[in-house]
């Protein structure tokens, strides 16, 4: 969990929502993150929307699930005859994850079903 991952830190990352969406560990991507890149650099995220309604318009049974366990809520995805596990982290799970190495810059993209962040590396 410690091992840095590149010869260099970089000044910034930019991190698509088909990558972050599916990794269920988050709080270690961002510890690894936090790693690569340089105090100061920057993280671009464009995640899938997971505030409350969406998610309980997406997946009802796994939202109130998650509500009560605390994991992201999860499903799969078809497409072209493959399947996908996709999570749904929450805003409070991904401030949790971030805690002590980026500070958190939110924003929304009303209408498109995303939600961009913008994370600064303490």
């Amino acid at each position: 969990h410690t091992t840095f991952p590149f010869e260099q830190k970089v000044d910034a990352v930019l991190v698509n929502f088909a990558v972050l969406n599916c990794i269920p560990d988050i709080e270690l991507l961002f510890k690894k993150l936090a790693l690569a890149v340089k105090p100061g650099g920057i993280v671009v995220a464009l995640l899938l929307d997971t505030r409350l309604p969406k998610r309980l318009r997406s997946n009802l049974r796994g939202t109130v699930k998650s509500l009560f366990s605390g994991d992201p809520v999860s499903f799969h995805i078809k497409y072209n005859g493959q399947q996908q596990l996709v999570y749904l982290h929450s805003g409070k799970a991904i401030k949790k994850a971030l805690a002590g190495n980026f500070e958190f810059y939110p924003g929304q993209l009303s209408g498109f079903g995303f939600t961009l962040i913008h994370l600064v590396r303490k």
